[in-house]
Formats: C-alpha cells, sequence, structure tokens
C-alpha cells in the first residue's frame, strides 16, 4: 500500500493557478487521469471495491489515504474562501463530495467520460452555486 500512496501524492498534487476555478478543473483533471490511466488508480478502485467488504482494509484506507487526501481537496477550497471566490458560510465538506462525488461515480459505475469537458462543468456548476 505505500507505493500506491507515494504514487498518488505525486500524481494528485494540489495546484495554484491563480483561480480557485482552474485551481479544481486541474485537480478534477488529474484525478481522472490517475483513477483512468495508471495502475496506482487502478489499485485505489480495487482497494475502494476491497473496503466495501472489508472493515480493516477500509479502516486503513481511510486512515492512510482518504484523510489526507480530503484535507488536501479542502485546502483548495479554504484558498477559495481566502481569496473571496467561495462564501465563507458554505460546507466545504459538502463541496468536496459535490465536486469530487461524481468523477469516482462515473469511474466506478457508468462508465461515461471523465474527460475535461465534464470536469469542467462540474466546476463551473459547483462554483455557481457557493459564490
Amino acid at each position: 500500500m505505500d507505493t500506491f500512496l507515494e504514487d498518488a501524492a505525486g500524481a494528485l498534487r494540489i495546484p495554484d493557478t491563480g483561480t480557485t476555478a482552474g485551481d479544481l478543473r486541474k485537480h478534477l483533471s488529474q484525478l481522472a487521469g490517475f483513477l483512468i490511466g495508471s495502475a496506482a488508480g487502478k489499485v485505489m478502485l480495487a482497494l475502494i471495491g476491497q473496503a466495501q467488504h472489508d472493515d480493516a482494509v477500509a479502516a486503513v484506507f481511510r486512515r492512510r489515504y482518504l484523510d489526507e487526501r480530503r484535507a488536501l481537496d479542502k485546502a483548495i477550497l479554504e484558498r477559495g474562501v481566502a481569496r473571496g471566490n467561495i462564501r465563507a458560510d458554505v460546507d466545504l465538506e459538502l463541496v468536496i463530495d459535490m465536486l469530487y462525488g461524481p468523477v469516482y461515480h462515473r469511474v466506478l459505475l457508468t462508465g461515461l467520460p471523465v474527460d475535461d469537458r465534464f470536469t469542467d462543468g462540474l466546476v463551473d456548476h459547483v462554483l455557481a452555486s457557493i459564490t
């Protein structure tokens, strides 16, 4: 699992494009590319599946990967609040689910494309509701 975590950390760095929209677009695009196009992404998808049936795997996966990733995802949004691009009263945990959940949904369940058109539209719709 350590190699997977290192690969994920390298592939999913938090961007700073200068805008909240740009940061989110780039990060969601990185996530989609990681999940669909890398061996480590395939391992992550397998671990997500295994975690549904194995409480021990779920606990380790959440503690060693998801908790850290969510904190980094939240950092993008907190920077958006500081920039004035996101209202200060917004529930950032909910926004994380609104942005990242559809990417996982498409990859894991539907098989529909997770291209820039999709991720850019997702960012536009979510930001419109929280600015």
